[in-house]
């Protein structure tokens, strides 16, 4: 079982833009393809602001951790 690090997701955040409330600025995509995770746990829970999530060829099992971001 390969779990998401917040060093590999460290390494895959990229595009600072605005935030959607425009009161500052934030990461707004993030990497994390061919990595062989099988969850993602909570981590993705600080970056609220992330509107593009790549998680192509992994092996997860559920993504239900990604509901509580509301700009995706």
């Amino acid at each position: 079982m390969q779990s998401l690090t917040p060093e590999l997701l460290d390494e895959g955040l990229s595009s600072i833009q605005k935030t959607a409330d425009g009161s500052t600025y934030a990461f707004s995509e993030v990497c994390v393809e061919e990595k062989g995770l099988t969850t993602i746990g909570e981590l993705f829970a600080d970056y609220d602001h992330l509107r593009i999530i790549k998680l192509n060829k992994n092996k997860l099992e559920t993504i239900d951790k990604l509901r509580s971001l509301k700009y995706l």
